[in-house]
């Protein structure tokens, strides 16, 4: 939404969110300039939070600077996380030596602002695996947005305590190793997002909160009508003792049930603000 092909229909855009029964989202900052249209958005508009940081093509652009500009913004009303951060080697439009620094500074900034981070990684999981483990123990809470990785590098983000995002790739037909890995996400760690306006079109609109509504019914689809199951994403539920007990398969309504009920638990004992939400 901070997007500036949305600002002359934005209005319409929240209205159309709000009819499709989205109640909250999360923009993702990836520059100074858009964080600060995303703290601006926060404050206008009541069901708008936001993510403020330094995407990987943009490292080369860090200063001292930019770290007290982004401290600060963490304190502003709805400004819930740092990001996006990460690793990003598919394209390589900053320096990886350089985009490695600036994401560890930023994993420090959140650890000491206490907010989650929102993650990007794309062609790099190795190496930001290998950042993680280095400060396990020192990290922020996070989400791992548009997850991409295996299902190997997904048991390693669960472990470290992080939750994985999935986008409108998973619904696509050769995204197999994808779909293994949101098959094999436990329920109370998955989330959904649009992550536009990037990666996804609903008929060639640009991707605005309504469309999560879509990849949900898509992964639905998957379930009721795709017989392989390399290809359901099929949400899973721990059982038995806690972290060393077996997944067992469960219903989507069942996941979503779940995660609404943990949710409002939360919310009902610490409050909403207190809880960061990253609701996408």
């Amino acid at each position: 939404l901070e997007n500036e092909g949305f600002q002359n229909d934005l209005p319409e855009v929240m209205q159309r969110m709000e009819q499709a029964g989205v109640r909250r989202c999360v923009l993702g900052g990836s520059d100074l300039e858009t964080s600060r249209r995303i703290v601006a958005l926060a404050k206008e508009h009541e069901g708008v939070y936001g993510a403020v940081g330094v995407h990987p093509h943009e490292a080369k652009t860090w200063t001292d600077e930019t770290e007290a500009e982004l401290e600060g913004m963490l304190t502003q009303p709805r400004v819930v996380a740092v990001g996006e951060i990460g690793l990003d080697y598919f394209y390589d439009l900053s320096p990886r030596d350089q985009q490695r620094e600036v994401l560890i500074k930023q994993l420090a900034l959140a650890r000491r602002m206490n907010v989650p981070a929102v993650f990007h990684v794309r062609d790099a999981h190795g190496d930001m695996l290998e950042v993680l483990r280095e400060r396990r123990g020192e990290l922020p809470a996070g989400v791992m947005h548009c997850y991409s990785g295996s299902v190997e590098s997904a048991k390693e983000y669960l472990d470290l305590g992080f939750y994985l995002s999935f986008a409108g790739p998973v619904t696509f037909k050769n995204a197999h190793k994808l779909q293994e890995a949101a098959r094999f996400c436990p329920a109370d760690r998955l989330l959904v997002e649009t992550d536009g306006k990037c990666v996804y079109r609903v008929k060639g609109d640009p991707e605005h909160p309504v469309t999560r509504g879509f990849v949900c019914r898509k992964m639905q689809h998957y379930e009721r009508t795709v017989h392989s199951p390399r290809r359901i994403p099929t949400p899973l539920r721990r059982v038995g003792e806690k972290g060393k007990g077996e997944f067992v398969p469960i219903s989507w309504e069942e996941a979503v049930d779940e995660i609404t009920t943990r949710w409002k638990a939360l919310i009902a004992a610490y409050g909403a603000d207190t809880m960061r939400l990253y609701i996408m």
